[in-house]
């Protein structure tokens, strides 16, 4: 996972998980956990944005970038609404 959020470098309990880890996340307290929860979130918006036909508001390299930045924050609060953010963009249902 760390190949693709590199902001995962700064949580070393997260650093060996995979992409489909992140999936099952469940989150918790602290900055970790809002780490947990956010990337739960973005690995589907990456799913989504990546997918050729779904019209995802944001682009992978966005998502990447707006992830490692709250990762980098270690502010749960910043993560969780950029949670809130993709997830409400996970949640538009697709465009076929």
């Amino acid at each position: 996972m760390s190949s693709v959020f590199t902001g995962v470098s700064h949580y070393s309990e997260l650093t060996g998980d995979h992409l489909i880890d992140a999936l099952q996340y469940q989150g918790g307290r602290g900055d970790i956990g809002a780490a947990r929860i956010l990337l739960r979130s973005a690995v589907g918006a990456l799913l989504n944005a990546a997918h050729p036909d779904i019209n995802y508001p944001l682009s992978p390299s966005i998502i990447i970038h707006d992830v490692n930045d709250a990762l980098a924050s270690h502010d749960r609060d910043t993560m969780l609404d950029l949670k809130d953010v993709l997830d409400g963009y996970n949640n538009l249902g697709a465009e076929l």
